[in-house]
């Protein structure tokens, strides 16, 4: 084993203590063994370390580990951050879209408020419009038209309002048949009665 690792430093492969691109402890190439199969049939061979190496490995280890654990750490805050500002920029989008359509709902308001006054001038007057066409109409339609609002009582005016104003036709009365027949005694008036009869 000894002439291995003489072999390798003399052929500049790997000098002792540097421990190597891969931070490998000083000297633990000289204590890796020589590649022998162990017994049990796997390639590589028992290495033990003073206690002094082990620290030293330890401590490599640990380096590494924090190393990683901060790199982890610091690239989960970048992740973190980024989701959180892209929440927020939807958030601001949406709050961008009520924004627009709050203004929009406040200019049709005041769009509307500006119309009200002239809408009331217009019901004012359909209002007088229709109390007088109910002018004339019998009592009892009066009450039954006045539940209505004022378009629908001027439409249903418009439409009937021929046939309700007018009042209900007579049954006229019977005329006269023949000059004279108002003289018949009860004799006479059975004997057309009879005759009558025959007929059906």
């Amino acid at each position: 084993m000894a002439e291995m690792d003489e072999e390798k430093k003399q052929a500049g492969q790997v000098p002792q203590g540097d421990g190597g691109a891969t931070g490998d402890a000083p000297g633990a190439e000289a204590q890796a063994g020589t590649g022998e199969q162990q017994p049990n049939g796997g390639d590589a061979a028992a290495v033990t370390f003073s206690a002094e190496q082990q620290a030293h490995i330890d401590q490599l280890i640990g380096e590494r580990l924090k190393r990683a654990k901060e790199q982890w750490k610091a690239a989960a805050d970048v992740a973190e951050k980024k989701a959180a500002d892209a929440a927020e920029a939807d958030r601001l989008k949406e709050q961008a879209k009520f924004k627009e359509l709050s203004e929009k709902q406040a200019a049709q308001l005041a769009e509307l408020e500006g119309v009200k006054p002239e809408l009331e001038r217009y019901k004012g007057a359909l209002e007088q419009y229709a109390a007088k066409a109910r002018e004339g109409l019998p009592e009892h339609l009066v009450p039954l038209l006045e539940k209505l609002d004022v378009v629908e009582q001027l439409a249903y005016l418009a439409e009937h309002g021929a046939a309700v104003g007018k009042p209900a036709a007579q049954v006229p009365e019977t005329p006269n048949a023949a000059p004279g027949s108002e003289t018949l005694d009860d004799a006479a008036k059975r004997k057309r009665s009879v005759g009558v009869r025959r007929v059906w």
